[in-house]
């Protein structure tokens, strides 16, 4: 029988977590490339037979299991991958906290082509769907409360307590506000009525402002850890992250633009056009970031400590003499 070859899992476990890392980051771009995949595909086989005029519109279409998983999972993993540095780590968190209400409260159906979803039952989705994230944005904020007093002793710099709170004081303020917000007014918070859908405008917009800062953020001048040692960034990504910054301002200004339908700014799709810019210019990011990282080397796991000799007693060394 042949042995089974050594695990490198058991040689060198810091090489397995940052593969996990990385596999994570790239799962997160295959994401979005399902989401454009399912839209692609209800172009060509759907009941409208033509693209929908905002990816939100697709929340009323057979493309809505799709747009609603992806996004949720995405902001999951936002949340959960940690950042080096705690500002871009807490606007990746606020990102991944705006991109579910994003995918749970669409606009309205007005738009829709063929869709398959009613409004009404829409009402119902967004009411359940919006319930849950808020409980569930509580649950998370306590659990996040408690992890802040543990690792408190451990905070040695003033300011790095400083943004751990603000960071945490922003999440409340998202949870609790869309609370009182969807409680107090749900028709401007879904869009009912003539209302616009402000739940949905303000998630989207402050989705792509947090991204936007964490893109800048990068192109800032920085320092990594290299084998140990903090060194300066490579002014090469910082130059890739500074023209992607560049790119989303000219983005969200068309987006002005085309909104308030200033000169000749008037196109039906202008809407899907913006979003999908602005999904792919971080996706952009997103994979520099991540081959950046895979450049950087990691430090071996220490080897494990000799076990101690055992003792030998009186009687033992006599023997032996």
């Amino acid at each position: 029988m042949v042995a089974d070859p050594p695990q490198t899992a058991l040689a060198d476990p810091n090489v397995n977590r940052l593969k996990t890392y990385r596999y994570l980051r790239v799962g997160m771009v295959l994401l979005m490339v399902m989401l454009a995949v399912s839209i692609l595909v209800d172009r060509v086989d759907g009941p409208a037979g033509q693209f929908q005029t905002s990816i939100s519109d697709y929340y009323y279409t057979p493309v809505q299991s799709v747009l609603v998983g992806s996004l949720v999972a995405v902001g999951a993993c936002l949340i959960i991958m940690r950042a080096e540095r705690d500002v871009e780590d807490i606007f990746l968190n606020l990102a991944g906290m705006f991109a579910p209400l994003v995918a749970f409260v669409p606009i309205d159906r007005d738009g829709v082509t063929d869709g398959v979803l009613s409004s009404a039952s829409a009402a119902e989705f967004v009411d359940n769907n919006v319930t849950t994230l808020v409980i569930t944005g509580a649950i998370a904020l306590v659990l996040a409360l408690a992890v802040l007093v543990r690792s408190w002793p451990l905070l040695d710099d003033t300011w790095i307590r400083v943004r751990r709170v603000l960071g945490l004081v922003v999440a409340g303020i998202i949870v609790f506000g869309t609370w009182y917000w969807y409680e107090t007014d749900p028709d401007s918070f879904q869009g009912t009525g003539d209302k616009v859908a402000g739940g949905h405008f303000t998630a989207a917009i402050s989705l792509f402002v947090c991204m936007g800062i964490v893109v800048l953020w990068n192109a800032l001048p920085h320092h990594v850890w290299v084998g140990g040692e903090r060194r300066p960034a490579s002014p090469v990504f910082r130059a890739i992250y500074a023209a992607i910054f560049v790119l989303m301002v000219v983005n969200g200004i068309v987006a002005v633009l085309f909104g308030f339908e200033i000169g000749p700014f008037d196109w039906k799709y202008w809407l899907l056009a913006v979003e999908v810019a602005g999904i792919a210019l971080f996706v952009v990011f997103w994979l520099v970031q991540t081959v950046e990282i895979g450049r950087i080397p990691v430090a071996p796991a220490p080897a494990p400590a000799p076990a101690p000799a055992p003792a030998v007693s009186a009687g033992q060394r006599n023997d032996q003499v």
